[in-house]
């Protein structure tokens, strides 16, 4: 909430499951993104989420930036 509350355009894959070949939207409209930001959290599967989302970004020429929580999760 807070990306949206400071005046940026937001959208959340809402797990770390989430395939990015398998998101039809970014499929649509991922060329017409400024910027992705990868946040996804600093644990095992946060990792492998950012890792999966990193090679799909490269692949589509998609520009994108990563960040992690200081501890495990964001809401620590």
């Amino acid at each position: 909430m807070g990306l949206l509350e400071a005046g940026y355009q937001a959208i959340s894959v809402t797990s770390s499951n989430v395939n990015p070949d398998d998101c039809v939207w970014f499929k649509e409209n991922g060329k017409k993104l400024k910027l992705l930001c990868l946040a996804f959290d600093n644990d095992t599967a946060g990792k492998k989420a950012t890792d999966s989302w990193i090679n799909y970004c490269k692949k589509e020429g998609l520009p994108f930036e990563v960040y992690f929580p200081v501890g495990v999760d964001w809401d620590e």
